[in-house]
């Protein structure tokens, strides 16, 4: 199901059910106002959908709440694990997660906790997680009381003391070049606009440094503060910078006015075989206009391409519009690297019945996230029949949880007879998120099936299962009398 939301489109399987799927639109739309009335967050466009920035302390952060709605989904194939908040420091991923790692918090419900606790103008650097904070805050300072005091240079509480006019912030900067770095962050339009743009300039009329990061991001990101004219105009030429932090940052913020516009920019970038390729690729397929010699061309990239993540991403992204079961097959026989062929099978989309064979290679695999990604794969291919090997995955105690829960998802997938076995199986599982898998499935049986199944579900010691098993009831007409909520209050 494709559903339209504050940041980007949202599909979800067959296999979500459409109560949860209410509940993550309901944390997008929470969140999107947020950040809206916040008034500190910018959305830009990244391979995760639509992003929320801001620039704190001179650090660019994202969050991605599209990926966290995915992550409610069970989808854990953008890098980031159950229970991890998806956000960026400068474009690097920081492991931020529940100090409880089996709680059931939402991931949209993280994000847009953490939405609010980074709104405030001066963050409360002591009330967040240590990992976002060291990523933020590496100047020295100092706790004192449970809070965290930032300890300023001399040069910066000089010049807070010392400059009033832009030519007095121009001289002062011009005579402490050590301090460039602390005192750039004291510049502002407001404050002192003439000093601003001509430090932008001057960060921006250089030669390109793969590693003056820093300098130009601070330029550009005034810079279109300044104007946004002027910004899209000095925009291209960065596309080609030698660091990707930087290319990225160009490329995401690039307005595109048209499919010719997003062609002639960008088409040939898309040759430059490496990861930032991906990003100028998803670009391009913004523009409905150009999907078909999109899918053409990306055929050819493909087979020629040498840097194996974007080869991965591409052919992952193709394979639903082109049969390219061979090229699979091989890359899947040439790849030794576990985590990039689960992320493979997460997105790749297969016709033939040889991934039958291939699973069963692969019964055994060490990691469970493997397992879960072959599953996903096993049951988008329909040319062949998935049971023997969940037959088999259900059958081995190592198993885990989220394996089962995605067997149960997929039901549809199996005999009727197969099914309910399955579901017995689902039911004797001392896990809370299996049971309820099982009791969503049992709304595409009969009554009498399932009714001893139901039954044990009512009883269960777990709070949430009883109370989807009363919702099931429901579905089946019956009478189960007074709710959860009465008994407890009735006790």
């Amino acid at each position: 199901m494709k559903i339209e939301t504050p940041f980007g489109i949202f599909f979800t399987g067959g296999h979500v059910p459409a109560r949860r799927v209410a509940v993550i639109l309901r944390a997008l739309e929470w969140t999107a106002s947020l950040a809206e009335r916040s008034g500190m967050w910018s959305r830009v466009s990244t391979q995760g959908g639509v992003a929320l920035e801001r620039i704190i302390y001179g650090k660019q952060v994202h969050l991605y709440p599209l990926i966290a709605a995915k992550q409610d989904c069970g989808d854990f194939s953008n890098e980031y694990s159950r229970s991890h908040l998806p956000i960026s420091v400068n474009a690097r991923n920081i492991c931020v997660t529940l100090k409880n790692k089996k709680s059931q918090v939402p991931h949209c419900d993280m994000v847009a906790c953490c939405v609010l606790l980074l709104s405030p103008s001066s963050v409360p650097q002591n009330q967040l997680p240590s990992t976002l904070r060291n990523a933020l805050f590496t100047q020295s300072g100092y706790f004192r009381g449970g809070r965290w005091y930032q300890q300023e240079s001399q040069a910066v509480l000089d010049f807070r003391r010392e400059v009033d006019t832009d030519e007095e912030a121009t001289a002062f900067i011009m005579a402490h070049p050590e301090a460039w770095e602390e005192l750039r962050d004291e510049l502002s339009w407001r404050d002192y606009p003439e000093t601003t743009l001509h430090f932008v300039n001057e960060m921006l009329s250089g030669a390109m440094d793969e590693d003056d990061i820093d300098n130009v991001l601070w330029a550009l990101r005034h810079l279109r503060g300044w104007d946004e004219e002027a910004f899209q105009h000095r925009l291209e030429p960065w596309l080609d910078h030698p660091n990707p932090l930087v290319a990225r940052y160009a490329l995401e913020n690039l307005h595109l006015s048209s499919p010719q516009h997003a062609q002639r920019l960008l088409w040939r970038r898309c040759y430059r075989d490496d990861l930032m390729a991906w990003n100028i690729h998803q670009r391009l397929q913004e523009w409905p206009e150009l999907h078909e010699e999109l899918v053409r061309d990306t055929v050819d990239m493909v087979e020629y391409a040498q840097n194996d993540e974007f080869r991965l991403k591409a052919l992952a992204w193709v394979s639903h519009f082109v049969d390219m079961d061979a090229t699979i097959r091989a890359l899947i026989a040439e790849e030794h690297d576990f985590d990039r062929l689960r992320e493979l099978l997460w997105k790749v989309n297969t016709n033939g019945p040889w991934l039958e064979d291939l699973a069963m290679t692969y019964i055994k695999a060490p990691l469970q996230s493997l397992r879960l990604a072959f599953v996903e794969a096993t049951a988008k291919n329909r040319s062949f029949d998935p049971y023997p090997f969940w037959r088999a995955l259900m059958d081995d105690p190592k198993t885990s949880g989220q394996v089962r829960q995605r067997i149960l998802q997929s039901l549809d997938r199996v005999t009727h007879e197969q099914g309910l076995a399955f579901l017995e199986e689902g039911m004797d599982v001392n896990l809370r998120f299996v049971q309820k898998a099982a009791l969503h499935a049992m709304k595409g049986f009969e009554h009498t099936e399932i009714e001893h199944l139901l039954n044990r579900g009512l009883t269960s010691h777990f709070t949430g299962v009883k109370r989807l098993a009363r919702e099931v009831a429901g579905h089946f007409g019956m009478d189960v009398g007074p709710s959860i909520e009465h008994d407890r209050a009735t006790a």
